[in-house]
């Protein structure tokens, strides 16, 4: 996957060949006592040096690459992966469907749903937003809504439906999403933030790999967290909402041109050395440098490190960043669909 010019397979300058200078890399960069002759700063530096045979940097930054994709995937996907994760909390208390739907035919039981389905503040939020900006998607998904609950489904095969729905809908407007600019890149790496505390939480507090893997693995850990009303649940649709949103405006707006200026490669150089320099990754370095191996590594916290960075970028290098990564990151969400169904 690529999120530099059109085709390079990095937003970042290539460690090979002629390497431009790194902006920020000055000789007072933290050096913070591992083993003689290592230190962050080279680890820092090895990132972006030709010919570089530090194999851990190499590996640390393919993580890095691979959460920095992850952000924006999880902002423009989020709200087709994120309702199966949550914190403990009831159910909410509401009219059951099969008593909504009780004597409607399919057009009556549409318009009933299209309030009662999801009666919270996120849910109708989003129902009557989409209802608004795209009324035939409306007209789809309330469709959809009445088929389950007339046939005897419940909430929950509602919520189901809905992110079925998201999925596609956000893979048919993925080009409208590039196009948000600054705004939309903010908004989607506040929602990847937001999942990234759910996930934690989640995991009782543990975000390694054994922790996520383990949690992934307990369906019934799994669906006793995404019950309607949960955390989850609100956030789900709180993404939704806001993926309704920038896609109408998206809809609006000229298209950005995604190649990435002088200006952004040396903004993301700028980025790349201030996160070797960030405390949490220095931890992440000092124990890989002096023990030879990576650390059991705290994605999560990793995944804080790369959105604070982000953020930090100018407008500009956002809007690009996100019409280039809008184009590229649609094979992980036809495989999150995959996987869904």
């Amino acid at each position: 996957m690529s999120f530099g010019k059109r085709g390079q397979t990095s937003p970042f300058p290539p460690a090979t060949g002629a390497a431009a200078p790194i902006e920020g890399a000055t000789p007072d960069m933290p050096d913070v006592g591992v083993s003689p002759g290592g230190s962050v700063r080279s680890a820092a530096l090895a990132v972006t040096s030709p010919g570089s045979d530090s194999a851990f940097s190499a590996g640390f930054m393919a993580l890095v690459a691979g959460v920095f994709i992850g952000v924006i995937a999880l902002g423009l996907a989020g709200p087709s992966l994120l309702t199966s994760l949550g914190s403990l909390g009831g159910e909410v208390k509401l009219r059951a469907v099969p008593v909504i739907v009780e004597g409607l035919d399919r057009g009556d039981a549409k318009t009933a749903l299209a309030t009662q389905a999801f009666p919270d503040r996120q849910g109708a939020a989003f129902m009557k937003r989409l209802k608004t900006d795209f009324p035939k998607e409306h007209d789809r998904l309330t469709g959809q809504l009445a088929d389950i609950a007339l046939s005897g489904g419940e909430r929950t095969e509602l919520i189901e439906a809905v992110n079925l729905w998201s999925a596609d809908f956000s893979m048919r407007h993925i080009g409208d999403l590039g196009r948000t600019g600054a705004k939309g890149f903010n908004a989607m790496t506040g929602i990847a933030s937001d999942a990234i505390d759910l996930l934690e939480k989640a995991g009782g507090g543990a975000c390694d790999a054994g922790a996520l893997q383990s949690l992934a693995q307990d369906p019934a850990r799994i669906a006793e967290l995404g019950t309607y009303g949960t955390p989850a649940y609100k956030l789900n649709m709180k993404a939704n909402l806001t993926l309704v949103s920038l896609a109408a405006d998206g809809a609006r707006t000229a298209p950005v041109d995604a190649s990435l200026t002088p200006q952004d490669e040396r903004a993301l150089q700028r980025l790349m050395v201030s996160m070797m320099q960030d405390r949490r990754v220095q931890k992440i370095q000092v124990a890989a440098l002096s023990n030879g191996s990576a650390p059991d590594i705290d994605v999560c916290d990793l995944g804080r490190v790369v959105i604070d960075k982000l953020d930090s970028l100018p407008s500009g290098t956002k809007g690009r960043l996100l019409a280039l990564g809008a184009e590229q990151v649609q094979p992980l969400m036809q495989s999150a669909m995959f996987q869904l169904n």
